[in-house]
């Protein structure tokens, strides 16, 4: 074997060890650079006719994430200010002829999300379809809610 150079295996070392400190050192500026993870919070609603929470305050860029635990089907609609603006991908909400998002319906256990980007205050109404299998369905009672977005 060859005789290695004690001077050549140094530079080799420390030109490696700069190297790793430099990459270190890119992959720690990329990490401020990152943005706070964007946020989420739930809704529930309940059979009893009840909204957890009613009213949410929310920053801009939340999604909202409706949970149906009531044993009926539920639709959301926007009553006063309209949705005009979200993030990409809504579950169970779609665009209308209007340009405001309407929720399809939200079976029981299933969910609907809406990211908000817009500031203000969106008051909802959430209608209950009655459960078909009752013995004499009634009409339940609207949900209201409101979503304020900062």
């Amino acid at each position: 074997m060859k005789k290695v150079d004690k001077k050549m295996v140094m530079v080799l070392l420390v030109v490696f060890c700069l190297s790793s400190f430099l990459s270190l050192q890119t992959v720690w500026g990329e990490e401020e650079e990152i943005k706070p993870e964007i946020q989420h919070k739930v809704v529930r609603l309940y059979e009893q006719g009840d909204i957890n929470p009613k009213n949410l305050t929310i920053q801009r860029g939340t999604t909202v994430i409706w949970i149906n635990e009531s044993k009926s089907i539920a639709e959301i609609e926007f009553t006063n200010k309209q949705v005009t603006l979200a993030c990409k991908s809504p579950i169970r909400f779609a665009v209308d002829e209007s340009g405001t998002y309407i929720s399809d319906k939200i079976f029981r256990g299933a969910v609907a999300s809406l990211c908000f980007v817009e500031a203000g205050e969106f008051e909802y109404v959430v209608k209950r379809e009655p459960r078909r299998l009752a013995t004499v369905p009634a009409e339940l009672p609207d949900m209201q809610g409101k979503i304020i977005v900062k």
